[in-house]
């Protein structure tokens, strides 16, 4: 026998026979899995949820920036500024912990147009 947790001391999945186990409610098989709990046996743990990415459309992400920040940004010369601009205004939605965006800030912090802390405040989900 080889079980897995759905949901800790609640629910548990019989992985043999693709069956869940309300764990405790008197049935044959819930009685089975008391048993085998009681000969030192433990469940594999339950499967983690990814965590979901925080994403906000295009125009919540610019609105995060003060109107001078976004001026700034679309006035600089800077042809990765410019890019990582048009980027996000092309984008239908802007993952937070995306790679991409995550760089192109960092590029904001190093050219100056952005401090750390408006950095760090922009990406607080």
């Amino acid at each position: 026998m080889k079980y897995k947790w759905i949901e800790e001391n609640e629910l548990v999945l019989d992985i043999e026979k693709q069956t869940t186990i309300p764990v405790g409610n008197g049935t044959a098989a819930a009685i089975e899995f008391a048993a085998w709990l009681a000969e030192g046996n433990v469940p594999d743990a339950a499967d983690v949820e990814p965590e979901q990415p925080v994403t906000c459309s295009s125009y919540e992400f610019l609105q995060r920036f003060t109107q001078a920040e976004r001026i700034a940004i679309e006035a600089s010369e800077d042809v990765c500024i410019k890019d990582f601009a048009s980027l996000l205004k092309a984008a239908q939605e802007i993952d937070f912990d995306d790679v991409n965006t995550l760089a192109g800030m960092a590029y904001l912090v190093s050219l100056g147009l952005l401090t750390e802390e408006r950095k760090n405040e922009i990406l607080t989900h």
